[in-house]
């Protein structure tokens, strides 16, 4: 926004009178307030994220502790298990904006395989949170 001339207004039929100064700072402040909440989903964005890889890595856990014997539901579970922790520490070692561009990317390459498995980790989930 461009500034104005620094000036008054004077209305003389109206009976007001209006400023016209316009402060240099103003879009500056404008910026820092965008900037600053901008910050504050960052920071939002971060903690969510942290909280989901602690989440995972839980789950991963829990599903060992469960696994008993070295039968083939064992094994898929253990394997179940590692991918749930390679999940986690995913989450843990990259940026919000890494992880969005990779998921944007691997759903448009993967479309069926994204949403196979985006359901099957909803019913994963949706069974350990219970």
């Amino acid at each position: 926004m461009a500034n104005q001339p620094t000036g008054t207004y004077t209305g003389s039929n109206t009976g007001f009178s209006r400023s016209m100064d316009y402060d240099s700072e103003q879009p500056q402040d404008g910026q820092s307030m965008v900037s600053g909440a901008m910050t504050k989903v960052q920071d939002g964005v971060e903690g969510g994220k942290e909280k989901l890889a602690d989440g995972i890595g839980s789950a991963a856990e829990t599903m060992r502790e469960r696994m008993d014997g070295d039968g083939a539901v064992a094994k898929a579970g253990t394997m179940a298990a590692d991918s749930l922790e390679k999940t986690a520490s995913y989450l843990r070692d990259h940026e919000s904006g890494e992880l969005w561009a990779d998921v944007q990317e691997y759903v448009k390459q993967h479309p069926a395989s994204a949403l196979v498995g985006a359901l099957a980790a909803g019913f994963v989930l949706s069974r350990i949170v219970r």
